[in-house]
């Protein structure tokens, strides 16, 4: 008669004997590829901000540059993400209006216990052949900002405006004028000959 040994289960473990945190882990890892794989992608096929475009056929020989919303936010994002300003903003986005104004808004954090959300509504201005942003007004979570505070947020505006002014003009060139419409900015430059 054959002896064949009965099978007791302590030879190799079932399924459900291996601990749950094997199913949660390899769970936790395929999530973990998945939102990694769809960050990849997102960040691949996100749109990337077009380049300010010279416009052509400007009255005088003057040139104009034209900048739109997309263009706009990424420079005040590139000019709040460098500097130490007494409120961090995050998801800063620009929307240009007529009669030269921007309308502002972003996500506040630093100073305050919770996020807040900024508004702001700035002028374009013209000074010294620049073009510069002053803040008319600026709220966090409804309640105005002090002027201290708006001023600090124009002065790396202004500085990135200026550095951007200098890589997009021809050398002797200066801004003569500014003009908005919805979602656009257009420069007018002319050329210092002489």
């Amino acid at each position: 008669m054959n002896y064949y040994p009965r099978r007791t289960g302590r030879d190799t473990p079932s399924l459900t004997s291996r601990p749950k945190i094997w199913g949660c882990g390899g769970l936790l890892i395929g999530l973990l590829i998945g939102v990694l794989a769809t960050l990849l992608g997102l960040f691949a096929l996100a749109p990337r901000p077009r380049a300010a475009s010279p416009e052509v056929g400007m009255p005088g020989g003057e040139l104009g540059i034209s900048l739109d919303d997309v263009y706009l936010t990424q420079l005040l994002s590139d000019a709040m993400s460098s500097s130490t300003l007494p409120i961090h903003l995050s998801n800063i986005q620009a929307e240009i209006l007529p009669g030269d104004q921007i309308k502002i808004s972003a996500t506040t954090s630093g100073q305050f216990p919770i996020s807040a959300p900024l508004a702001a509504t700035a002028q374009l201005r013209l000074a010294s052949g620049q073009p510069t942003i002053h803040f008319v007004s600026a709220q966090v979570g409804g309640l105005p900002l002090p002027a201290a505070i708006t001023t600090a947020l124009e002065q790396p505006i202004n500085t990135k405006l200026a550095q951007t002014m200098t890589n997009l003009l021809p050398s002797g060139s200066t801004v003569t004028g500014l003009s908005t419409t919805e979602h656009h900015l257009l420069m007018t430059i002319s050329s210092h000959s002489g």
